[in-house]
């Protein structure tokens, strides 16, 4: 296994706060994407997102070369669980959660849990969430109405209201969390664990591998690709509403819409 390239930063111009993160050893190769938390909750200081992050990293550093996909996301969703457990009372938006792709050079095989993205030899994996697109057009509507309204895209950079006035719905879609229904989607949390929506991809000698949280608009085979992707995205469509809808844009603090974070190697 030869790492190519790895890179990680937060979306805050200051630094703080990242909730991605990446682990790279002998056995394994690990993208966490924290999920993005409301900060009404801090675990030790940290925002949940952040914290799971640390928690899930910590934890795959111990595990031995030969865990099984099924016993890797136990052993997680377990760590999460334990020490969700020793908190106090806090609403289902602010417990801890995470996305993340585990490679296991063992078994030769990229294990995905949510929505993380990942490329085999430039053939793209995408893992959105129908949910998440639901939730963007509702905010694209929602901004165009507040431009007619009278407000400039200025105006939302510095105070984007359409995430406001999304948050109920955001915060309801934290029920449906590891559900076989319609708009159920997986996620490693604290509280419940469906093995069977993990995805598995077996992959060989010789593959060349990108692992990346869902930071990126598009995610290519190189890094440069990929930023210069994500640069023109956002000069074109800073609140990310148009030609790239999400349920967060670029405010002022702001380096991106969200954390980043982007691992190549080659098996």
């Amino acid at each position: 296994m030869k790492v190519r390239e790895v890179f990680l930063q937060g979306k805050y111009k200051d630094g703080t706060g990242c909730e991605d993160g990446y682990l790279i050893n002998d056995d394994f190769v690990v993208v966490v994407d924290g999920a993005t938390s409301q900060k009404e909750y801090l675990w030790d200081g940290k925002a949940s997102g952040e914290y799971a992050k640390d928690l899930i990293l910590e934890a795959i550093k111990t595990m031995p070369a030969d865990t099984d996909c099924n016993s890797c996301f136990e052993i997680l969703h377990g760590r999460l669980k334990s020490q969700f457990a020793k908190g106090k009372a806090v609403p289902i938006w602010e417990e801890l959660r995470a996305s993340l792709l585990v490679y296991s050079d063992y078994y030769q095989e990229i294990w995905c849990l949510g929505d993380c993205n990942f490329m085999v030899n430039d053939c793209l994996y995408e893992n959105g969430k129908k949910v998440d697109t639901v939730i963007a057009e509702v905010r694209s509507m929602l901004i165009r109405s507040l431009l007619a309204e009278g407000k400039s895209e200025a105006d939302l950079l510095r105070k984007d209201v359409s995430r406001d006035l999304i948050m109920e719905l955001i915060k309801r879609q934290y029920y449906l969390e590891n559900m076989d229904c319609e708009f159920g989607y997986p996620e490693l949390n604290s509280t419940s664990l469906n093995t069977h929506m993990i995805k598995r991809l077996k992959v060989k000698k010789g593959d060349r591998i990108v692992l990346a949280t869902d930071g990126y608009p598009e995610l290519k085979a190189t890094l440069e690709e990929s930023e210069q992707e994500m640069k023109r995205v956002l000069q074109e469509d800073p609140l990310c509403y148009k030609i790239y809808k999400t349920t967060k844009g670029l405010q002022e603090d702001m380096v991106n819409y969200d954390d980043r974070c982007y691992v190549s190697f080659v098996v």
